[in-house]
Protein backbone atom coordinates (compact mmCIF):
# COMPACT_ATOMS: atom_id res chain seq x y z
CA UNK A 1 0.00 0.00 0.00
CA UNK A 2 2.79 2.29 0.99
CA UNK A 3 4.63 1.59 -2.24
CA UNK A 4 1.63 2.82 -3.84
CA UNK A 5 0.62 5.89 -2.44
CA UNK A 6 4.53 6.96 -3.29
CA UNK A 7 3.95 5.88 -6.94
CA UNK A 8 0.65 8.15 -7.14
CA UNK A 9 2.91 11.05 -5.10
CA UNK A 10 5.55 10.52 -8.14
CA UNK A 11 3.00 11.10 -10.64
CA UNK A 12 1.18 13.82 -9.33
CA UNK A 13 4.23 15.66 -8.77
CA UNK A 14 5.32 14.95 -12.23
CA UNK A 15 1.94 15.89 -13.54
CA UNK A 16 2.09 19.34 -11.81
CA UNK A 17 5.52 19.96 -12.98
CA UNK A 18 4.75 19.47 -17.00
CA UNK A 19 1.62 21.84 -16.67
CA UNK A 20 4.29 24.51 -15.00
CA UNK A 21 6.91 23.98 -17.78
CA UNK A 22 4.21 24.06 -20.67
CA UNK A 23 2.98 27.25 -19.20
CA UNK A 24 6.40 29.28 -19.83
CA UNK A 25 6.52 30.95 -22.69
CA UNK A 26 8.76 30.12 -25.41
CA UNK A 27 9.57 31.96 -28.55
CA UNK A 28 7.74 29.98 -31.66
CA UNK A 29 9.77 29.65 -34.86
CA UNK A 30 8.53 32.57 -37.00
CA UNK A 31 6.82 34.19 -34.24
CA UNK A 32 8.11 37.76 -32.72
CA UNK A 33 9.76 37.45 -29.14
CA UNK A 34 11.47 40.00 -26.74
CA UNK A 35 15.23 41.18 -27.25
CA UNK A 36 17.49 42.56 -25.42
CA UNK A 37 18.87 46.01 -25.59
CA UNK A 38 22.35 44.71 -25.22
CA UNK A 39 22.35 42.52 -28.67
CA UNK A 40 24.84 43.71 -31.09
CA UNK A 41 22.83 42.69 -33.64
CA UNK A 42 19.96 44.28 -32.43
CA UNK A 43 22.01 47.67 -31.72
CA UNK A 44 23.54 47.30 -35.60
CA UNK A 45 19.59 46.91 -37.07
CA UNK A 46 18.60 49.95 -34.75
CA UNK A 47 21.46 52.45 -35.80
CA UNK A 48 20.63 51.36 -39.72
CA UNK A 49 17.00 52.01 -39.49
CA UNK A 50 17.72 55.78 -37.45
CA UNK A 51 20.70 56.49 -40.32
CA UNK A 52 18.31 55.44 -43.05
CA UNK A 53 15.46 57.28 -41.10
CA UNK A 54 17.01 60.39 -41.20
CA UNK A 55 18.82 60.32 -44.83
CA UNK A 56 15.25 60.02 -46.10
CA UNK A 57 14.74 63.45 -43.71
CA UNK A 58 15.86 65.87 -46.54
CA UNK A 59 18.51 67.89 -44.58
CA UNK A 60 15.68 68.43 -41.76
CA UNK A 61 17.70 68.30 -38.30
CA UNK A 62 18.73 64.96 -37.70
CA UNK A 63 17.17 62.73 -34.84
CA UNK A 64 19.16 60.47 -32.15
CA UNK A 65 17.76 57.52 -29.98
CA UNK A 66 16.78 58.43 -26.82
CA UNK A 67 15.47 55.65 -25.34
CA UNK A 68 14.23 52.16 -26.20
CA UNK A 69 10.45 51.14 -25.64
CA UNK A 70 9.82 47.30 -27.07
CA UNK A 71 12.84 45.20 -29.07
CA UNK A 72 11.48 42.47 -30.69
CA UNK A 73 13.17 40.30 -33.33
CA UNK A 74 11.83 37.33 -35.34
CA UNK A 75 13.75 35.15 -37.68
CA UNK A 76 12.89 34.62 -41.41
CA UNK A 77 15.16 34.22 -43.97
CA UNK A 78 16.95 35.94 -41.95
CA UNK A 79 16.52 38.18 -38.99
CA UNK A 80 13.69 40.49 -38.94
CA UNK A 81 13.91 43.58 -35.77
CA UNK A 82 10.78 45.62 -34.78
CA UNK A 83 11.88 48.55 -32.67
CA UNK A 84 9.81 51.15 -31.18
CA UNK A 85 11.84 53.71 -29.57
CA UNK A 86 11.99 57.58 -28.43
CA UNK A 87 14.62 59.71 -30.35
CA UNK A 88 15.37 63.45 -29.99
CA UNK A 89 16.26 66.06 -32.29
CA UNK A 90 19.83 66.88 -32.51
CA UNK A 91 21.09 70.91 -33.13
CA UNK A 92 22.84 69.23 -36.52
CA UNK A 93 21.15 68.56 -39.82
CA UNK A 94 21.70 65.80 -41.98
CA UNK A 95 24.97 67.48 -44.02
CA UNK A 96 26.38 68.74 -40.26
CA UNK A 97 27.56 65.65 -38.52
CA UNK A 98 27.00 62.25 -37.20
CA UNK A 99 23.70 61.81 -34.68
CA UNK A 100 25.87 60.81 -31.23
CA UNK A 101 27.74 63.99 -31.35
CA UNK A 102 25.34 66.24 -32.47
CA UNK A 103 23.77 68.06 -29.02
CA UNK A 104 20.07 67.56 -28.18
CA UNK A 105 17.75 70.65 -28.92
CA UNK A 106 17.18 72.07 -25.73
CA UNK A 107 13.06 71.81 -26.26
CA UNK A 108 12.70 68.21 -24.89
CA UNK A 109 9.03 68.30 -26.35
CA UNK A 110 10.19 67.50 -29.17
CA UNK A 111 10.82 63.97 -28.64
CA UNK A 112 8.97 61.29 -31.01
CA UNK A 113 7.57 57.72 -30.97
CA UNK A 114 9.04 55.84 -33.68
CA UNK A 115 8.70 52.00 -34.83
CA UNK A 116 10.94 50.72 -36.99
CA UNK A 117 11.04 47.50 -39.37
CA UNK A 118 14.70 46.40 -40.30
CA UNK A 119 15.05 42.49 -42.12
CA UNK A 120 18.76 41.88 -42.20
CA UNK A 121 19.64 38.78 -44.13
CA UNK A 122 23.83 38.58 -44.03
CA UNK A 123 24.99 35.80 -45.77
CA UNK A 124 23.06 38.02 -48.55
CA UNK A 125 24.55 41.23 -47.75
CA UNK A 126 20.62 42.42 -47.47
CA UNK A 127 20.10 44.87 -44.65
CA UNK A 128 16.89 47.25 -45.47
CA UNK A 129 14.57 49.54 -43.70
CA UNK A 130 11.15 47.65 -44.64
CA UNK A 131 9.52 50.05 -42.41
CA UNK A 132 9.74 53.38 -40.62
CA UNK A 133 6.82 55.65 -38.89
CA UNK A 134 7.55 58.35 -36.00
CA UNK A 135 4.57 60.60 -34.25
Amino acid sequence: MMAYLRAVSVLVLLSILVQAFAQIKKPTMGGWFEAKEDDQHVQNALQFATEEYNKANNGDYILRVHQTIKLKKKVVSGMMYLMEVDVITTECTNEDSIPEVCPNEENTSKIKRCTFQVLWVPWKNIIELQKSYCR
